[in-house]
Parts: structure tokens; sequence; C-alpha cells
């Protein structure tokens, strides 16, 4: 199903405040890009998607690093020990996160949680001041065919496997990708390899942030429409009443 980013959400407010918790339990990162020196320990992984075409004399590895599951607190030292020397837009940042309560994930089960990611994004690379041939852009309006505009939720959920096919019925290359079935996250696409580590940091504390504001909205939202149908169901008790 095509996404609809009429769909995202307002979360400015939840955003902004300075009582807005951490909801995430555990992060994943990946990182792609190319390497000068490989740590010891760091298990880069072959990446058909990443390519460096012109010669870089002190290029030693280009691929793929997965962290292993770490907490959002962990997250930004890790990523200043092995971020790669090198990136270029074909390089992707994936970022995974899990929950502590199936409820919680299924609560991003909803095509506005992808929609809410897109647009905030937007907002947030023109406050960044992104230049216009920086490879986010691209990405934000949907020209990434790892990132497809597209939700396919139930699917995905249900994946227990990896593969790479791009154009299936419920393939993983999405904005989101649930892989619950797979490791128990949930994947965004979305982001490209940023110039630096800090800035990577940054850009991976933004979705974080995102998701967590997007849980307190969509809260809110949900109780609103209890509360509201509620009462309807009571005027509507109410009026059966008065025909009797």
């Amino acid at each position: 199903m095509k996404l609809d980013l009429t769909k995202a959400l307002d979360i400015q407010k939840a955003l902004r405040s300075e009582r807005l918790k951490n909801q995430v339990d555990l992060v994943g990162i990946e990182l792609e890009g190319g390497w000068a020196r490989v740590k010891a320990g760091a298990n880069i992984q072959r990446d058909g998607s990443v390519v460096f075409s012109d010669f870089i004399p002190d290029l030693r590895a280009v691929g793929e690093l997965p962290s292993p599951p770490i907490t959002v607190r962990e997250f930004p030292n890790w990523m200043k020990v092995y971020y790669p020397k090198y990136v270029n837009p074909t390089c992707g940042m994936h970022v995974h996160m899990s929950f502590k309560t199936a409820l919680m994930y299924s609560r991003l089960m909803e095509e506005s949680y992808p929609a809410t990611i897109i647009i905030d994004f937007i907002r947030w690379a023109e406050e960044e001041k992104l230049p216009p041939d920086h490879p986010i852009w691209d990405r934000l309006k949907g020209r990434s065919k790892y990132a497809q505009f597209l939700f396919f939720p139930d699917e995905q959920a249900k994946t227990a496997g990896k593969d790479y096919d791009q154009h299936r019925p419920g393939h993983r290359y999405t904005v989101v990708n649930y892989c619950h079935q797979r490791n128990g996250t949930l994947e965004c696409r979305l982001l490209p390899m940023m110039e630096t580590a800090q800035q990577g940091i940054k850009t991976v504390q933004h979705l974080l942030d995102v998701t967590n504001a997007y849980l307190v909205t969509n809260r809110k939202r949900e109780e609103k429409v209890k509360a509201e149908w509620k009462v309807d169901e009571e005027v509507a008790a109410e009026e059966r009443r008065s025909y009797v």
C-alpha cells in the first residue's frame, strides 16, 4: 500500500516538551560506508548497495557494520568508535528499535508513524540547513529504492527470513520495516549516512525523539477518540430513552 503522508501527526508539542520520556528499550544501528581502519571486533559485512567508484588509497573495508543491541544511552559512544571515515549517497544508516511491550510496538504499526517520520524529518533537515544536494533529500522525496514510501506492517511482521526482492508484496525495503518475527524490532530505513559521527548521532537521536513524541501524541489521540465515542454512546442512549 502506498504511504499516505497526510496521515502524519503533529508531534511538535510533545517533541519540544522537556518531559518527553524515552520509551525505546534497545537500539541497533547499521552503519554503511568505507573504513580506513578496522577496529578489533568490528564485523564489517559485504553490502552490494555500497559503492565507492573513486580510488581511495587508505580504504581498507567497504560495507555495513551492525551494532549489537545497545541502550539509548550507550549508542552515541558506539557510533563515535565505529563510524566510517568515508560515506557517500549510496550509504544508508538503518536504525532498529525494540520495545518492552507488544502493545507499544503495535501502536507504531499505523500508517501515521512512518508518515510522521518523513514529514518531521523534512522540517528537521530544513532547520539543520542541510544543503539541496544532501542525500537525505532524495530519501525524503521517496526516491530511494531502499526506503520506499510503502506500508506493509502485517506482512513484514510475519516474515521470518531476509530476502532482497524489492518488488514483491510485503518486501522490507520501506521507510519502516516491521521485522518483528525476524528479530523483535522495527527498522527505520529512511536515513542516509551523515558526514560525521557527531551529525550521525544527532540524526539517530532525532529519530528516537520522533518515535517517543509520536507514542505520546498517538496515545492522547486514541484517548480522545475513545472519550468522544463514549459520550456519543451516552447521547444515543439518552435519545433512545426519550422515545420510550
